[in-house]
């Protein structure tokens, strides 16, 4: 997902949430809680964690907003994308993200509400501004929810499952920022090594009989992850070199053919001097 298309979301969210107001009581709060749910779930994958954290959002939202318009925002905002903020890579970048996710929340629904005085063209700017500060804090870097599955669980974990754990996590981050994506089969079978990687590590971490087995096991899928990644870089690589090879025979092609133009322009020039003679 692009990251116009979630702050655009979010930017459609405090719209609606200011019209929602408008609503009868019960109609208003099961809307509410059902947009903030359904935009923290589209905003930062379906997980319990962005269920709760849209749930607790319309619940703020709906009690401060009579009061302090600005502190509803802020508390929208930052929860709704408290699930992504909390996987952010760095613990400055999550602080970041929570402020930047909290003013910019409050701004925008100062600014909707304000906008709604005047014309379309009014509102309309204001949407814009909006959807820009929200985009704000997604330019935070943040692991996607399997990495974060991964790190929550590495930080449960101990000596070989823990560095076996944050390999892990190298090797999905690579994924996620590599020029030349994976196919969706292949896609969907390194997921599923992730989430089988995941639940070995969790199993681990909860007991304590069968640790070496278990290790074993995730050892096991971590070779076999780090061994289709590295597959993936080769296969990139590859098409660079086809590219630039392609691209070197494009720039020889075209030096041929402007000394040709040269040559032809030089023949036709000397062409004319012996006919003036």
């Amino acid at each position: 997902m692009t990251l116009f298309a979630p702050a655009a979301l979010l930017c459609a969210s405090l719209l609606v949430a200011e019209a929602v107001r408008a609503a009868s009581p019960i109609p208003s709060a099961l809307g509410l809680v059902a947009l903030a749910v359904v935009t923290s779930v589209i905003v930062t994958r379906p997980t319990l964690t962005a269920v709760l954290c849209g749930a607790a959002a319309a619940v703020l939202y709906a009690l401060l907003r009579p009061v302090v318009p600005f502190a509803a925002g802020a508390a929208f905002v930052a929860l709704v994308l408290a699930p992504r903020t909390l996987r952010s890579i760095t613990r400055a970048g999550g602080v970041v993200a929570a402020l930047l996710g909290s003013a910019t929340g409050g701004l925008g629904v100062s600014a909707i509400a304000s906008s709604q005085h005047g014309g379309p063209e009014r509102l309309i700017g204001a949407l814009l501004l909006v959807t820009f500060f929200v985009a704000l804090p997604l330019a935070v870097p943040a692991d996607d929810a399997r990495s974060g599955a991964l790190r929550s669980v590495a930080a449960r974990s101990r000596g070989v499952a823990r560095a076996i754990l944050l390999r892990a996590i190298a090797m999905r981050r690579r994924l996620t920022t590599a020029l030349h994506r994976p196919t969706r089969d292949e896609e969907r079978a390194l997921d599923a090594a992730f989430a089988r990687l995941e639940e070995l590590g969790q199993a681990r971490a909860s007991t304590l009989a069968g640790g070496a087995r278990l290790e074993d096991a995730m050892r096991a899928r971590l070779v076999a992850i780090v061994g289709c990644v590295r597959a993936l870089d080769r296969r990139a690589a590859q098409h660079e070199h086809l590219d630039a090879h392609a691209d070197t025979r494009l720039e020889m092609r075209r030096i041929d053919l402007e000394s040709e133009a040269r040559a032809l322009d030089e023949l036709g020039a000397t062409s004319q001097n012996h006919t003036v003679s």
